[in-house]
């Protein structure tokens, strides 16, 4: 059977509320302003003919399989390092897409701790956010006194994490201040940079470096996504 046919009433609903999306291969015949490739290094051929000579030194070219399994290639490790080196942190971790990345993030919670979760952050987290053992409440966007108030109790707990965007993703504001610093106070920050890196900070390495925010109490998911659209970075330090 088809899958038009299985899915007939649900496609024609999509379509009767103009939500109906299908994939297309993309024209290279127009200018690109709908991607993420916001340096335009997807086009550059002198990048991929570098590339293509560094892994041709190699045994392998491929990852084959999960890192965890056989799949953790010297490239990998040379660009964690570089991330490393260009943060300043004690360890950098590279993650297949953005969204695993953010899952990952909350992870890092298990029974008996909290994440505090401004109600604007990344999709892909508040779906990660379903997924942890961990206790999870939201805060008003941008809110300081919400957080303030949900967190009254935040001594309860083993491990405090409160997840921010640097510059926010839908909204385009940047996360205040008194936020980051509160959350250093009270435990962990975990903030999603994709967004603010390039754009903010003496090193334009994102809000972590405007607002030279404590690594050792810092959580950063990174952004190489918003480049290549292909990894993203989370770098933290023990």
């Amino acid at each position: 059977m088809k899958s038009e046919k299985l899915y007939e009433k649900e496609l024609n609903i999509l379509k009767k509320k103009n939500r109906l999306r299908k994939r297309k291969i993309y024209n290279d015949n127009i200018i690109d302003l709908a991607s993420n490739d916001y340096l335009g290094l997807a086009e550059k051929k002198d990048i991929l003919e570098k590339a293509y000579e560094k892994a041709k030194e190699y045994h392998s070219h491929s990852a084959k399989a999960s890192m965890l399994v056989n799949g953790y290639h010297p490239a990998h490790k040379i660009l964690e390092e570089k991330l490393k080196e260009l943060n300043n942190f004690e360890e950098a971790i590279i993650i297949g897409s953005g969204f695993l990345a953010n899952m990952a993030l909350f992870e890092l919670g298990r029974g008996g701790d909290v994440f505090y979760v401004d109600e604007e952050y990344h999709a892909s987290g508040i779906v990660g956010s379903r997924l942890t053992n961990a206790e999870v409440k939201f805060f008003k966007h941008n809110d300081f006194k919400n957080l303030k108030k949900i967190s009254g109790d935040y001594k309860k707990y083993n491990r405090v994490f409160t997840v921010v965007e640097g510059i926010y993703s839908m909204m385009g504001d940047k996360v205040k201040k008194e936020i980051t610093d509160y959350a250093q106070k009270i435990g962990y920050l975990i903030i999603d940079e994709a967004h603010s890196v390039g754009i903010t900070g003496d090193n334009l390495m994102g809000i972590t470096d405007e607002y030279k925010l404590n690594q050792n109490k810092t959580v950063k998911m990174g952004t190489l996504g918003k480049v290549t659209r292909k990894l993203r970075g989370v770098y933290f330090s023990k």
